[in-house]
């Protein structure tokens, strides 16, 4: 029962984050910002996100961006616990 009401914050979050971040690319239009890609890449990624056929590194490497590694405490955790 613990884990369903936790289940049910987390979709709300979820809900909650993606509109804020539709309100924020609407007031960045209406600013006039236009979007980094292009149209034509846009739907490009919409389709292999919809498909569901590539995996977020693929996605990265059709746009051309760069993953960035997360640095913090695992790393240093684990070099710390070998030592």
């Amino acid at each position: 029962m613990f884990f369903n009401i936790l289940a049910t914050f987390a979709e709300f979050e979820a809900g909650l984050i993606r509109v804020r971040t539709r309100e924020g690319m609407a007031i960045a239009r209406a600013r006039g910002k236009q979007p980094k890609l292009s149209e034509k890449p846009q739907k490009e990624l919409g389709r292999m996100h919809g498909s569901r056929a590539a995996l977020s590194g693929k996605l990265l490497d059709a746009t051309g961006r760069v993953r960035r590694r997360r640095s913090g405490r695992g790393s240093e955790g684990q070099r710390q616990a070998g030592s």
